[in-house]
């Protein structure tokens, strides 16, 4: 896919401002890194699916100012895919010699998103001890294995309360004195 260009509306919802481009002119309905030119200012962001055949690209701040808009403006945009490779994150050696006698959760990790490797990567890393390195370690694989979303916690099933029934007989409160 070449660069494509296109005039479209800067939309301004509440604290956001973002263009909508037709899919068919990416080509695809995944989440897609682009790069280019809005009005001949450079800009790098995700174009992201929205509704049926849309996709919509966030543009921040900074740049709005930059060029001087404010939403609701006519601009011109050329925009070309962002073909650089995900910057990896190196792998803790405990987590990288767990991974060796693992090799399917190797290759789970291998196949996520960069964003969720990052994330056991930070977590593994944040634990201060060796002892709590290990679990988090020894848990990352299990999620892994299971296919588990970093992102999505897990349910928590909270217990019955328990009633307990006295074998005392029921009394009428008493009502404190007023004095």
């Amino acid at each position: 896919m070449g660069a494509i260009r296109f005039k479209t509306k800067l939309v301004k919802e509440g604290t956001y401002t973002f263009l909508y481009l037709p899919s068919s002119r990416l080509h695809t309905r995944e989440r897609l890194r682009v790069k280019g030119r809005i009005n001949g200012y450079s800009f790098a962001a995700s174009a992201m699916p929205w509704r049926e055949k849309q996709h919509v690209i966030p543009v921040d701040e900074a740049l709005r100012q930059e060029i001087g808009l404010a939403g609701g403006e006519i601009v011109h945009v050329e925009l070309e895919p962002d073909l650089l490779p995900p910057i990896e994150v190196p792998l803790p050696p405990e987590l990288a010699a767990a991974l060796k006698g693992h090799p399917a959760a190797e290759a789970a990790l291998k196949g996520l998103p960069p964003a969720h490797r990052k994330f056991y990567v930070e977590w593994i890393q944040a634990a201060k001890r060796p002892m709590i390195r290990a679990q988090r370690v020894e848990e990352s694989i299990k999620m892994m294995m299971e296919g588990r979303d970093p992102f999505k916690p897990r349910k928590q099933t909270r217990a019955k309360k328990r009633v307990v029934k006295s074998t005392r007989p029921q009394t009428k409160a008493r009502k404190s004195p007023r004095r």
